[in-house]
């Protein structure tokens, strides 16, 4: 049976781990740059070793977590600036497909696709301002992609080296003694 005290451990630890993970992610992405959470990795790392496994993981799904947050973002300025332009009398499905595709065209563009409208400043005002907090959103996806990127090649050398500590093992689970040749 279970120590009822260790699960209390391990429940805090994993708790801590998280926070830590939000804080560190948080701080990455408010200064648009990876140190912290090189940092904090690489102290997990050279601290537990291969142990760190459970903590990288964590790391990541906290990571996937702020990523579909991100995703949710984009979706919201896209359907807020598609409400928008709807009352004004111009449909988004004109101008975008999708929503990314806002942000490779130029104001320009959308001018000439517009000029039909009578009052078209307050059109191109609302796609500028959503054209560069999506850009934002991107920019922090991105960064985003790389952290975890960093954290799972981590992850993937620390399961190498565990799996390295095993004794070999064959077909059936059979370890083989000491001699391998005779």
């Amino acid at each position: 049976m279970d120590n009822p005290l260790e699960n209390v451990f391990a429940f805090a630890e994993q708790a801590y781990v998280q926070q830590q993970a939000e804080n560190v992610l948080a701080l990455c992405m408010e200064q648009r740059n990876l140190a912290p959470i090189h940092m904090l990795v690489e102290d997990l790392v050279l601290a537990a070793g291969p142990q760190s496994v459970m903590a990288l993981n964590e790391i990541l799904n906290e990571a996937e977590s702020y990523r579909s947050r991100l995703l949710d973002d984009l979706q919201r300025l896209f359907l807020a600036l598609q409400s928008d332009l709807s009352r004004r009398g111009v449909t988004l499905s004109e101008l975008a497909a999708d929503p990314l595709s806002l942000l490779d065209r130029a104001l320009p563009v959308f001018q000439e696709q517009l000029a039909w409208v009578e009052e078209i400043e307050p059109v191109l005002v609302a796609i500028a301002e959503t054209k560069q907090s999506m850009e934002d959103v991107v920019e922090r996806l991105e960064l985003l992609n790389e952290l975890m990127t960093y954290v799972d090649d981590w992850l993937w050398g620390m399961a190498r080296q565990w799996v390295q500590t095993l004794p070999p093992a064959f077909p059936g689970g059979s370890v083989p003694g000491r001699e391998y040749v005779q």
